[in-house]
């Protein structure tokens, strides 16, 4: 998963750029979150029982969703 320090980084930044720029950093931050579910999702597949690394991909997958919505409001 993206570390905090990225994230944090981000949002306090956030305010300081504009449109395409703002836009491709939230990008970035969505390819990231997307990798790290699908290694959570590979991982199921050895360990389908682990309800830690489900409920880690619910958190990603609100997180993507919000990313998604904030860069289409960028746009």
């Amino acid at each position: 998963m993206p570390g905090k320090y990225k994230i944090v980084f981000y949002l306090k930044g956030i305010n300081n750029l504009k449109g395409c720029a703002m836009s491709e950093g939230i990008s970035k931050l969505i390819e990231e979150y997307k990798s790290t579910k699908k290694s959570l999702e590979c991982g199921l597949k050895w360990l389908p029982t682990n309800e830690a690394a489900k409920s880690k991909i619910d958190v990603i997958n609100m997180i993507i969703s919000d990313l998604e919505q904030l860069e289409s409001q960028c746009r």
